[in-house]
């Protein structure tokens, strides 16, 4: 039974909370540094702190380097959590390999957008036949921090003649490159009043980024938001978006320990797609065969689980459906 609960909210990801509380006659007296991040009203997830690494504030955002109990190093943007040592395979795996088997050896030249510390650059990158990938990154001080604090992530995949850091705004690489790419994905922070991030999650944005694309089997990649129903209003906005621009649209379901909620991503394509065609013993193979190691997240029964969204996900991303047979 709840006690006493003192709870300190700041701008910062880490703050310092006091929690109270009687369990079975036995008090319980939790102090130390926490991050704390608002998951829906009144719910909140807590990471304990075992120090602060760095902080430092760019022309962009707060970025925080903060080692964490359970999970190792982690990075987190205006106090939000971006990337976690021990589980940042999760996002980074289920936001590249989906696409890369639709799209298969059709796929040479990709764009990540954002994607802070290089795990996207890093997955892509594992298939031998991508000739060319370009990472868009508004932000020098991230890739700087990156390189020095995060070297885990990236594994030098920098350094890999295929890859082209761009350091600039995305948004207008894209409108001045006359490049065509053959994938696009879109891992820029939430959109917030003045972030030039929030440039792709208007139709306007989604649309420049489907004229960059390969018109016969170009795919975009983005996630869309949490998938917990109390808090779907960004990501029911963002699946409206880019619906209203790709005729084929495919939510699917990740689940990141560290974000403190499921959450869903999509694939947006111009092609007909079913994402449940093949078994996942023929995923299973077409990994082995392409030699992509390595992997802790992403396989043939994973891939399966991710294109089933649960129930009450699909009642608010397609409310005028019949949600049992949306699936």
């Amino acid at each position: 039974m709840l006690e006493r609960k003192e709870i300190s909210l700041a701008s910062a990801a880490s703050h310092l909370i006091v929690i109270r509380c009687c369990e079975r006659r036995r008090k319980i007296v939790l102090t130390g540094r926490y991050t704390i991040e608002e998951i829906s009203p009144g719910e909140y997830h807590v990471l304990s702190v075992e120090s602060e690494t760095l902080i430092q504030q760019t022309k962009f955002s707060k970025i925080e380097v903060l080692e964490t109990n359970s999970y190792g190093r982690g990075l987190f943007l205006d106090g939000r959590v971006q990337n976690v040592q021990g589980d940042e395979y999760v996002f980074n795996e289920a936001m590249v390999h989906p696409a890369m088997f639709f799209l298969k050896k059709k796929c040479k030249t990709a764009l990540l957008i954002g994607g802070g510390p290089g795990g996207q650059c890093r997955e892509l990158l594992k298939y031998g036949f991508i000739k060319k990938v370009y990472h868009a990154e508004i932000d020098p001080e991230m890739v700087e921090i990156s390189r020095k604090y995060f070297s885990h992530v990236s594994r030098g995949c920098w350094d890999d003649p295929r890859c082209e850091l761009v350091i600039r705004d995305a948004f207008a690489f894209l409108k001045e490159t006359s490049e065509v790419f053959d994938l696009i994905i879109c891992d820029v922070s939430e959109p917030s009043e003045g972030s030039p991030a929030n440039s792709f999650f208007t139709e306007e944005g989604v649309r420049l980024i489907q004229q960059k694309l390969n018109p016969q089997s170009g795919m975009y990649v983005t996630w869309a938001g949490p998938a917990n129903p109390r808090c779907m209003e960004l990501t029911s906005r963002v699946v409206r978006t880019v619906g209203q621009v790709f005729p084929v649209c495919l939510p699917y379901y990740i689940y990141t320990h560290t974000f403190g909620t499921s959450w869903i991503s999509m694939i947006a394509t111009s092609r007909p797609l079913n994402p449940l065609s093949e078994s996942p013993q023929t995923i299973d193979e077409y990994l082995a065969k392409q030699k992509v190691r390595d992997l802790q997240y992403y396989d043939g029964v994973t891939h399966y689980n991710m294109f089933h969204i649960p129930k009450n996900a699909r009642k608010v991303l397609y409310p005028q459906m019949n949600t049992d047979e949306h699936r």
